[in-house]
């Protein structure tokens, strides 16, 4: 009777024992994969930089949109890459431009900034008009014009 006793003396420790051991072993378990877990993070954005050409163009059709707005169908005359860029726009391409004001702070188009009011007064041009300007492909896939370096009508006939 004594060696039964003394043989369940013996299993109840060595499962108290292993017990305490997987204890310890699950808790720093649980401890190291709380370590490794971080908050999850964004995914990471592609940055986006718009690529503007310098252009010379005739103009072919002047369309008037709103007080503001209008679009202007040109062909290029000439194209130069800005920032050392691929070019956005070749020579003899036909494109539609939209001009791109700058906005206040009341995000309202302030004809007192002269990139603005170079960019309305386009509006004033003839077919076979003139202008040298910079144009930028925007993710809407529109040709922008962003700013204005001179314009001419076509001399009267």
């Amino acid at each position: 009777m004594k060696l039964h006793i003394s043989i369940f003396l013996v299993f109840l420790l060595i499962g108290c024992s292993s017990k305490k051991e997987t204890i310890k072993e699950e808790a720093s378990i649980t401890q190291q994969t709380e370590q490794q877990i971080e908050p999850p993070q964004p995914p990471k954005t592609t940055t986006y930089k718009e690529n503007s050409t310098l252009v010379s163009c005739l103009v072919d059709t002047l369309e008037i949109v709103d007080d503001y707005k209008y679009k202007i169908t040109v062909k290029v005359i000439t194209a130069i890459p800005d920032d050392w860029n691929v070019s956005i726009i070749e020579p003899e391409q036909i494109i539609t431009v939209i001009p791109a004001y700058l906005l206040d702070e009341n995000q309202n188009i302030d004809l007192q900034n002269p990139i603005n009011a170079k960019l309305y007064e386009l509006r004033n041009l003839k077919k076979k008009g003139f202008f040298i300007g910079k144009v930028t492909l925007a993710r809407d896939n529109n040709y922008y014009i962003t700013k204005v370096e001179a314009w001419q009508n076509p001399p009267e006939e």
